[in-house]
């Protein structure tokens, strides 16, 4: 690099410094150039310092530092200072700073470099700090004794002392905010009378000082309520409060409460005060996050521990509903098939226990409710036509005033669901709101609506994994009865449970097995002598209708050929066979998934049709479903299962089979299904 280049990077190093930079001739101690940055600190233009004094833009306290600096431009050393130098600025201020001064050798003789940095920020930091030195070590007790979990009114009543203590105030109040309410409770304070109330503390306090420390975040200070707009409220008229000091309890961009210090004279409130009670403010907001954290995990708690109960609860009426169905298959058909063959005299035994096996039945399908397998139909329904007709059938039914209130502004919510499934889940909710009101005269209130999305955190949610992040619609049915104590209100979903003498089956439970299987939830409010309130959730969206296959007109039918029943009951073979060659057919059996994969595969040619479980060992029958068309197997398979019916398989799975066909079912039903079957695999070769 030559001389140019060099003198080239010094002009620019020179020109863009952060620092303040002086050019000083060291033999007569006065300025010969200043860098832009040293302009714009001190406001002075370039003309006004060139040969001006270095003594008239920089002051020392001590005589000898100056001194000491224009020695360090004279000789080859570096000085730095410590501090004690102010910077004069063109508008007659004083800047403090820090100085280091170096010797440039240049030609024709050297010149002095000096090295301004302004320290205001430092210095006013450490005033700051000194001013806080007592009230530091009291804010340091009271956090660390809020870590060491001090109960809240504990730290609240600390609070108030250190406040009282260190900013000399006559009365200190505390508040907190009301979830979802513009209202501010009262959590403590010093200095009120005694004669207040907490609730009339807490209403009659706020100020417009108050509500703008809620809503920006920031210290607000009344210096003097005489000369403010608009006045102190009356309470602090009433008691001659003359200045306020008010800062937010804030978490995370959240006001949580405020606190607040007044006095009865005139203060000018000084930055100290002010981040003093900022300090006490943020200790008491993490304390009271601290607390509603734990509050909200209880209640996370609570609900896993509810959602967890049902889960296993829900799994076993599964799983019982589906080996009642397989027995109930042999009960019902065998009875059916004995319908046939004894005298009529006898007949009616027979009709009477087929009546009990079909009651049984219902029952099975309630438990398949509960457990959210049996999936909905999909079908357009209009969610305020469903509710109207479900209050006029429990009204008419029960004989109790049924009011359905006007649904929010905005057009009526559509869903997509099963109406038969969420007109019993209806009917289920408001019959035992009329229940629980003695009083017919007073009407049980229905809304509809809307406009919002369901809570995901809240405790009184009930619901089945995550709910959908959509719109979503509900109904909330609201009675005036007696209310639910807390313990109660944990076994409302419970089976079989009721606070009523009489026996009231499934109830709540199978409503949420409901809402479960349409992706929606249960809410309930609840206390006692104030009433209950269940909103019920459903997504709020459209889905492809998707409805029970039709069922054919009853006519004469003979079967020929060979069955295959693939199914691991035997009870469940039994029957079929019986049914099967009643019907003409010759059957072949195979007692699970794998028996039934290679038999379907060796007589593939001589079968009609395969009756195909999808629960078995081995393979279930998907996948035996699967494994045969894979190998080009085009058979007829009719699908069966205790569990649920065509609705419940796997979306994504294609239809790949001719009917489906639910347990528990009889001989009729049987030839039904497969004379379906068989006609569709007709019209599709056809086709």
């Amino acid at each position: 690099m030559d001389a140019f280049q060099k003198q080239d990077l010094a002009d620019s190093l020179f020109r863009e410094s952060n620092d303040a930079l002086l050019i000083l001739d060291p033999e007569s101690s006065c300025i010969v150039s200043a860098n832009p940055t040293f302009l714009r600190l001190t406001g002075f233009r370039r003309r006004e310092l060139r040969d001006r004094p270095l003594s008239e833009v920089l002051e020392s306290e001590a005589a000898a530092s100056l001194t000491s600096l224009l020695n360090a431009c004279r000789a080859t050393c570096i000085f730095h200072s410590q501090e004690g130098y102010l910077l004069e600025c063109a508008n007659g201020g004083r800047l403090p700073v820090n100085i280091s001064a170096s010797r440039i050798p240049t030609l024709p003789h050297p010149l002095g470099l000096v090295v301004i940095r302004d320290i205001r920020e430092r210095v006013e930091a450490e005033r700051s700090l000194k001013s806080f030195a007592d009230s530091q070590q009291a804010i340091v007790s009271l956090g660390a004794r809020a870590l060491a979990s001090l109960e809240l009114p504990s730290l609240v009543h600390e609070s108030v002392a250190l406040l009282q203590d260190h900013l000399q105030a006559d009365m200190v109040a505390i508040l907190e905010c009301l979830p979802g309410k513009a209202k501010l409770r009262w959590l403590g304070g010093h200095g009120w009378p005694n004669e207040l109330t907490a609730e009339e503390l807490g209403s009659n306090l706020a100020s417009e000082t108050t509500a703008r420390a809620l809503s920006d975040h920031r210290i607000q200070r009344v210096n003097d309520w005489q000369q403010h707009q608009p006045p102190a409220p009356y309470l602090l008229q009433e008691l001659e409060i003359r200045s306020t000091l008010s800062t937010a309890l804030e978490w995370q961009g959240e006001a949580l409460g405020v606190v607040e210090v007044h006095h009865r004279k005139s203060i000018a409130f000084d930055e100290y005060q002010g981040r003093l009670l900022q300090q006490v403010a943020q200790v008491l907001a993490s304390a009271m996050e601290r607390r509603r954290s734990a509050a909200r995990a209880r209640r996370l708690e609570r609900r896993l521990q509810h959602t967890q109960k049902l889960e296993s609860l829900t799994e076993l009426a599964g799983g019982i509903a589906h080996d009642f169905n397989n027995l109930l298959t042999g009960i019902l058909g065998h009875l059916e098939l004995a319908q046939n063959q004894v005298p009529a005299a006898s007949r009616s035994f027979l009709d009477q226990a087929a009546e009990a096996g079909s009651r049984a039945a219902r029952l099975t399908r309630q438990l398949q409710l509960l457990s959210g397998c049996v999936p909905p139909s999909q079908q357009e329904i209009q969610l305020a036509n469903l509710v109207r007709r479900s209050c006029e059938g429990v009204a008419s039914a029960l004989g109790h005033r049924i009011r359905l209130l006007d649904s929010p502004s905005g057009p009526p919510p559509v869903i997509s669901g099963d109406p038969v499934q969420l007109h019993l889940a209806l009917d289920q909710v408001l019959r035992n709101a009329s229940e629980a009101s003695p009083d017919k005269s007073d009407a049980v209130l229905v809304k509809v609506g809307s406009d919002g999305h369901a809570p995901q955190e809240s405790s009184e949610l009930f619901a089945h994994g995550e709910l959908p992040s959509g719109p979503t619609a509900w109904v909330e049915i609201e009675d005036r009865g007696e209310g639910m104590a807390p313990e109660v209100l944990e076994r409302a979903f419970d089976p079989y449970f009721s606070t009523k003498n009489q026996n009231q089956g499934l109830g709540l439970s199978q409503v949420l097995g409901i809402l479960r299987a349409h992706q929606g939830a249960v809410q309930i409010k609840s206390r006692p002598g104030r009433g209950t309130r269940v909103r019920l959730w459903l997504p709020l969206e459209v889905q492809p209708s998707r409805q029970a296959p039709p069922q054919p007109i009853s006519r004469p039918f003979r079967g020929e050929g060979r069955v295959l029943v693939v199914d691991d009951e035997d009870l469940v073979r039994r029957v079929a066979r019986l049914a099967l060659e009643r019907m003409g057919f010759q059957v072949i059996e195979a007692a699970d998934g794998g028996e039934g994969l290679a038999k379907a595969t060796t007589h593939a040619d001589e079968l009609r049709l395969v009756l195909l479980d999808l629960t078995m060992p081995v393979l279930s029958g998907l996948e035996v479903l699967d494994r045969l068309r894979q190998r080009g197997v085009r058979l007829p398979i009719l699908l069966t299962s205790g569990y649920s019916d065509e609705n419940g398989l796997p979306q994504a799975h294609p239809k790949t089979f001719q009917g489906f066909l639910a347990k528990p079912f009889g001989p009729q039903q049987l030839q039904q299904a497969i004379r379906l079957a068989l006609d569709g695999q007709e019209s599709m070769e056809e086709g």
